[in-house]
């Protein structure tokens, strides 16, 4: 009879010293909420010989000095008791042979449903579903040098699509490519499997913003199940929906959106076999809207989604922290700031139940919470949570990433409303210059940018230059949208104001008229941006010498400011200050 003791980390193999076990559980942590645990494992080999395997891995492992024991998956664990020592707790337990048919029978389920044929080629998708991707990797790293094993292609896609994970896309296209072509050229050639990979190359070709590769592979595999006249209509919605998703990401919103409904069409009918499909569906669908300016259509498909993820699964707290999040943009953009809060709290709370305070997820919710707070006139509260978005951004993305842009941007924003002018510009920038590598040229981000950078020379009386920055938005923006968008509204708001600076009045007035149109054809009746396009079309009056007109629009603006702004928040003062010049006038 043999015992084994380690501590158990989730992925940390045992090993058989028990002060090496101690060491690790003994180590300092800064964290208050976190018990040190040693679990000892006790296995007779004489009565579990043959059921149970497990080999010494050493010799494999980051840490030799340990002597690691790894255990085959199928192996379960009884608790036999718990013990108090000086300052851990030792849990006791017997290797078991319980888990055999339990774990057996998850395989073959995995086996039956996924494309990859083969148990060993399951086994190493397992460990990528445990996060364990570098364990995964040299584990199919094995198996493409063993000369019997069948399914190569399989290999060569699941190393690529692990290298996909960790983000390094040079490397993992060239196994994806490899993968596919072995595919294509064998006897027969096996198109659904070719099919399933151009959609995983489409996928890392967007992830190096190289949008028309992406789309081009979509469309071949569109044209491939067309060509074998495929029954499986829920891989052509999957298809539909990855060529929607490059079309919006190149700004083309009007076909993204036809081909999301074609997929949705597909999915409302095989629903009960795809359900989280229908909802990522409907959330994209309320993505595009929104950014058409279409809110409560939009709100109106996230909250579809929504109820079809609260029935169906409810303890899926990350899709719906997801939905969540969109809904509260769509609460914050209509000038709901409150309620738009404590959804994304709401949010937050559930993601950090499921994740580390450094994950990914965690920091779209930051963003979000950031975008509020911001809009509520709270700039210190609101840098607090960009910053930490940016940390976990720039973390998690190494190599840039729109995500990072995004951060750099409103960081950028609260700078700006701090006067703080050179720093806000050098963000504003650092943003430009990582979406124009992923977009392309005309794409709604990098008009919403160039509008900030205007803005920013403007306040340094930069006017020429600024005004460039704002028509090259506006140009870009005109060719995006066919009716009104709030983002069109900001550029033809900035000319306004730039026109304004330079006592060009008329034409000003112009613009600030056509930025109130569609902001009062898109937000509610007390918008922020409706109150600034009332105050700048009053101070334009005033200075064409029209007497009770002005004064007319500052009060109206004032009265939207006092019922969604802070008291002392800058708009409500500067309105205010304009009422009074205007009556001392008189």
């Amino acid at each position: 009879m043999t015992k084994k003791s380690g501590s158990h980390n989730f992925s940390r193999a045992p090993n058989r010293h028990r002060s090496s076990a101690l060491d690790v559980a003994m180590k300092p942590t800064k964290r208050s909420d976190l018990i040190s645990v040693i679990f000892e494992i006790e296995c007779n080999i004489r009565e579990l010989g043959e059921n149970i395997i497990f080999a010494d891995i050493s010799q494999y492992s980051e840490y030799p000095d340990r002597q690691e024991v790894l255990f085959d998956v199928k192996t379960t664990f009884r608790l036999k008791n718990t013990q108090r020592l000086a300052q851990v707790w030792l849990v006791k337990m017997n290797a078991s042979n319980d888990g055999q048919k339990i774990v057996t029978d998850y395989l073959e389920e995995k086996y039956l449903k996924t494309e990859e044929k083969s148990m060993s080629i399951v086994f190493g998708r397992l460990m990528c579903n445990l996060d364990q991707h570098d364990k995964a990797q040299k584990y199919f790293e094995g198996l493409l040098h063993d000369r019997n094993i069948e399914n190569l292609a399989w290999i060569e896609f699941n190393l690529g699509r692990i290298l996909d994970f960790k983000s390094e896309w040079k490397i993992a296209q060239e196994y994806y490519n490899r993968a596919y072509n072995r595919t294509m050229n064998a006897e027969p050639s096996c198109w659904k499997d070719a099919v399933y990979m151009l959609n995983k190359l489409g996928t890392i070709l967007h992830n190096q913003g190289k949008n028309d590769e992406a789309l081009d592979h979509y469309q071949r595999a569109l044209k491939i199940q067309a060509k074998f006249n495929s029954s499986n209509l829920i891989d052509n919605a999957q298809i539909l929906s990855n060529i929607a998703f490059i079309l919006n990401v190149q700004g083309n919103t009007n076909d993204a959106l036809t081909y999301y409904k074609q997929a949705l069409k597909i999915l409302k009918k095989y629903h009960s076999s795809n359900p989280i499909d229908l909802v990522r569906n409907l959330n994209n669908i309320g993505n595009i809207l929104y950014q058409n300016g279409n809110y409560d259509e939009a709100a109106n498909h996230y909250q579809q989604a929504l109820n079809i993820q609260q029935n169906i699964y409810p303890s899926d707290y990350n899709n719906i922290a997801h939905i969540l999040n969109n809904l509260a943009l769509i609460l914050n953009i209509q000038g709901k700031y409150n309620e738009a809060f404590e959804l994304c709290q709401h949010a937050l709370n559930m993601q950090q139940t499921m994740y580390s305070p450094d994950h990914i997820r965690i920091a779209g919710s930051l963003n979000n919470l950031g975008l509020i707070l911001y809009n509520r006139g709270k700039y210190d509260d609101a840098l607090h949570y960009h910053q930490q978005a940016l940390i976990i951004r720039r973390k998690y993305y190494p190599s840039g990433s729109i995500d990072i842009a995004e951060s750099l941007n409103n960081i950028g924003n609260i700078l700006y409303q701090h006067t703080e002018y050179d720093q806000a510009l050098d963000y504003y920038i650092q943003a430009l210059d990582i979406q124009e590598k992923f977009y392309p040229p005309c794409h709604i981000d990098i008009a919403l940018c160039l509008n900030n950078i205007g803005c920013v020379l403007d306040r340094q009386e930069k006017y020429d230059e600024a005004l460039h920055y704002h028509q090259h938005a506006l140009k870009i923006q005109q060719k995006l949208y066919t009716f009104g968008h709030p983002d069109m509204a900001y550029s033809l708001n900035n000319i306004g104001n730039l026109l304004y600076q330079q006592e060009k009045y008329a034409e000003a007035l112009d613009y600030h008229q056509q930025a109130l149109k569609i902001r009062e054809n898109c937000y509610p009746s007390y918008h922020v941006d409706i109150g600034d396009s009332l105050n700048n079309i009053g101070m334009t009056y005033t200075h064409m010498q029209k007497s009770k007109v002005p004064l007319d629009y500052l009060q109206y603006a004032l009265a939207i400011y006092k019922k969604i702004l802070p008291l002392r928040h800058t708009n409500i003062e500067t309105v205010k200050r304009n009422i009074r010049c205007i009556t001392a006038k008189k």
